[in-house]
């Protein structure tokens, strides 16, 4: 039988729903709207804006990232960002300073001193290298602070071919000017724009030595702590009673304030899979492929509690919104009737006081990898696992509601699935994305619903990565795999 790839699925794949979003049986039904349906596809959008990109796009990805004041959105594509105005669409900055390729922007959760902002680029040559981060700080009007003077590409260009015009004129003769000079001439400008790459990026703040990527929530919410991994692959660094560090993976708290690491936390022994600051920034959580869950004091570094080792791997995890608990997530070991013992997928919430559990998910035996978590202010977790959702309220062990993808074909249940999950409005409406590019939004106090389709038969151009609500104009921005910027108003 034969295979099948990503950019196949999507070609092929036609989105369908087995089990809908429902309020006590009471299935959701299409919003309605004076306007535009509840159910759009591409196209049927209220506006686009194409996602420029640069020729180094090996990675075939884009990125978004919303300023904390949703007054401007970034894209990355490649090696190259932009900055757009939300409100009048415009672009205000296409940088093209990186000499690697992004695999991650996120703003500054605060403005600056000026009432500006501060955009984070990790860069890497490829996905699992070590990477940089870089800050690109902007003005109010979403443009750069600091101009660096460029060159004239094109002028250092002719001039500098010149010479070879005139000697290959009279060495080969006319005929042979054209062809020689294409290949030239190509190569050359991907030189000089790599100059100009590392010219329009040299001032830029920026944080090196062996990074690993940052994390799931990267900033503190004041913006003045930032979280990455590091990796110590290439590390000879000794531990205080000098016994080289071979085999712990560490985590880095670092002040952007005043430019140094505040804390370097050094525990884990094997791939840290999630980390994020508690919405009060007083504790750090991390999960890690080693089996172990910690809970960190942000103020002292100080492990205050591990949980496990599980007998497997810790995957991710979710702080609650008052910071009192936190959900993780993984696999463990599980001791059958018949005394076998088999791998099993865990959802358990603990206490950030004490480390102890409170709520362990038993409802679905089914139950396979966990892709994405979202905690609402309600309490209630909505948690991905491949085609399935569920809504799950830990403190009384109730299953609220589920969603479920239509899918029959056992090639396609590889692909699909549902990607990444947001709570809006203060738990109100639910955010569903699937892997196919279709996002599904429900309203649970109006049990109503939304769905902006991707239409079958577009197969992959990138990986695209951001959904983003602005609640006051109650949009919907989408960056889709096509490589545009769509504006839904809801």
């Amino acid at each position: 039988m034969p295979g099948m790839n990503r950019a196949q699925f999507l070609e092929k794949f036609v989105y369908a729903v087995e089990k809908d979003l429902d309020v006590n049986g009471s299935t959701a039904s299409w919003a309605a709207s004076d306007q535009k349906p509840a159910h759009r596809f591409w196209g049927e959008e209220d506006y686009k804006i194409e996602v420029p990109h640069g020729d180094n796009t090996q990675y075939g990805t884009t990125l978004s990232a919303l300023s904390p004041d949703k007054k401007f959105i970034a894209t990355s594509s490649g090696a190259m960002v932009s900055i757009f105005n939300i409100e009048t669409k415009e672009c205000c900055l296409t940088f093209k300073g990186l000499v690697k390729s992004a695999i991650g922007i996120d703003f500054i959760p605060v403005l600056t001193n000026a009432g500006g902002y501060s955009l984070m680029i990790a860069t890497a040559n490829q996905p699992e290298d070590d990477s940089d981060l870089l800050f690109l700080e902007l003005d109010r009007d979403g443009r750069k602070v600091q101009q660096p003077q460029l060159l004239d590409v094109d002028e250092l260009l002719e001039k500098s071919l010149e010479p070879i015009i005139t000697s290959t004129h009279d060495l080969l003769g006319p005929s042979a000017i054209p062809q020689l000079l294409k290949t030239i001439r190509a190569d050359y400008r991907n030189a000089l724009n790599k100059l100009q790459s590392t010219l329009e990026s040299k001032c830029l703040p920026r944080i090196t030595d062996d990074l690993g990527f940052y994390c799931a929530t990267p900033f503190s919410s004041d913006g003045k702590l930032l979280l990455f991994r590091i990796d110590n692959r290439k590390s000879h660094e000794e531990s205080s009673n000098h016994v080289p560090i071979k085999s712990t993976k560490g985590l880095v708290v670092y002040d952007l304030v005043n430019d140094v690491r505040k804390h370097i936390l050094r525990h884990h022994t094997d791939t840290i899979s999630w980390a994020g600051f508690s919405p009060d920034d007083q504790n750090i959580a991390t999960a890690s492929f080693d089996g172990t869950f910690r809970i960190y004091d942000t103020t002292t570094g100080k492990c205050k509690h591990v949980i496990g080792p599980m007998g497997g791997q810790g995957s991710r995890g979710q702080w609650s919104p008052n910071s009192k608990h936190v959900l993780f997530t993984g696999c463990k070991k599980k001791t059958l009737e018949d005394q076998t013992v088999k791998q099993t997928m865990f959802v358990t919430v603990y206490s950030a006081e004490t480390g102890q559990e409170v709520a362990d998910l038993t409802h679905d035996d089914t139950y396979k990898r966990v892709l994405s978590v979202a905690w609402s202010l309600r309490d209630e977790i909505a948690i991905n696992s491949e085609a399935k959702l569920l809504i799950w309220n830990p403190f009384n062990d109730t299953i609220k509601t589920s969603f479920v993808l239509e899918i029959e074909d056992r090639m396609m249940r590889a692909f699909a699935r549902s990607i990444r999950v947001k709570w809006l409005e203060e738990g109100r409406v639910l955010l569903l994305k699937s892997s196919d590019g279709t996002i599904e939004m429900w309203d649970q106090d109006k049990n109503v619903k939304w769905r902006l389709e991707k239409p079958a038969g577009i197969g992959m151009i990138r990986s695209a990565y951001g959904e983003h609500w602005l609640e006051q104009s109650r949009t919907l921005i989408s960056l889709d795999m096509d490589g545009y910027l769509r504006f839904y108003n809801l």
